[in-house]
């Protein structure tokens, strides 16, 4: 199992598609750094220690033959590396791995599942829950998420892994209710992509929500402090959609309780897709608001 970095040429296409060009290990250390100047150049100029970190960081990921993820990952042994990536929650490029549950209203984990995680997890992540002692309504001993079980088939069964994964579900598609994303599909989903998709715009979402959770804590310390909000409101126009984006977040949560009852009842495909299309119009929504801010 390796944990360097993958980095690849991205060529656009059209329509917000593209094609995906692997490039060899190690090679990281330069895109990554011409896309950190680039966004510290596209952001006016805002977070000059955040960027410079970022710098060192894609330096170090690039050449340190332990691998990149967060500090503890970076340190741990290989084998055990994906589990110290459940803990903090990041996988080797940063990123959430699956939803956090919120301490004060615990959920099983079949219940924070992203719509992109495979169905075969989805199944496993319900199976798990149900044997370990939550039945069909609790909480079981053991309950992790779809997305948590993608993460650790996909360290540990290598490349193998995720193809065969992708390939269950490309041979589930007929029976879903939702197209499969160009990134789910066996060999292509490597070499080819899309940034309008349904995949691409709540991963975007999700990562505007994290962000505007950030700027929320500042903003409600700097409250506290009495301290001037101007010159951050400046530097992040943005964060002013942070109560905006608590509102859309619990319509999408309500959404998608929605769509378990709707399964549950054995809902028409027609009713299971205009669903979805609303949770999607209102993150595609959302995402646009930030875009003109920023």
């Amino acid at each position: 199992m390796n944990k360097n970095i993958k980095v690849s040429v991205i060529i656009p296409t059209f329509n917000g598609k593209y094609l995906n060009y692997p490039m060899p290990l190690g090679y990281s250390v330069f895109p990554s750094i011409g896309r950190i100047i680039t966004e510290y150049m596209l952001s006016g100029g805002k977070d000059l220690g955040k960027h410079t970190i970022s710098i060192l960081n894609a330096i170090t990921d690039a050449f340190n033959p332990l691998g990149g993820g967060g500090f503890i990952q970076s340190f741990s042994p290989t084998v055990i590396d994906p589990l110290f990536g459940l803990y903090e929650n990041r996988d080797t490029f940063g990123r959430p791995i699956s939803k956090p549950m919120n301490p004060l209203k615990p959920t099983p984990g079949y219940e924070r599942n992203r719509e992109s995680a495979t169905a075969f997890s989805k199944g496993l992540s319900y199976a798990l829950n149900y044997i370990s002692g939550g039945g069909q309504y609790g909480i079981g001993l053991i309950s992790p998420t779809a997305d948590q079980l993608d993460y650790l088939m996909g360290q540990y069964a290598g490349g193998v892994g995720r193809e065969i994964s992708k390939t269950v579900d490309l041979a589930s598609a007929p029976f879903k209710d939702e197209p499969i994303p160009s990134y789910r599909i066996p060999i292509v989903g490597k070499l080819y992509g899309e940034t309008t998709s349904d995949a691409a715009v709540q991963d975007k979402f999700y990562k505007n929500i994290i962000q505007m959770g950030t700027y929320e804590g500042t903003i409600k310390r700097m409250q506290a402090d009495k301290a001037n909000l101007n010159s951050f409101y400046m530097d992040h126009p943005e964060a002013k959609l942070y109560q905006q984006a608590n509102d859309i977040e619990n319509k999408i949560n309500k959404i998608n309780q929605d769509r378990k009852e709707l399964i549950r009842r054995n809902a028409s495909k027609e009713q299971l897709k205009n669903n979805h299309n609303v949770k999607i119009l209102l993150m595609k929504n959302f995402n646009q608001r930030v875009m003109e801010r920023q």
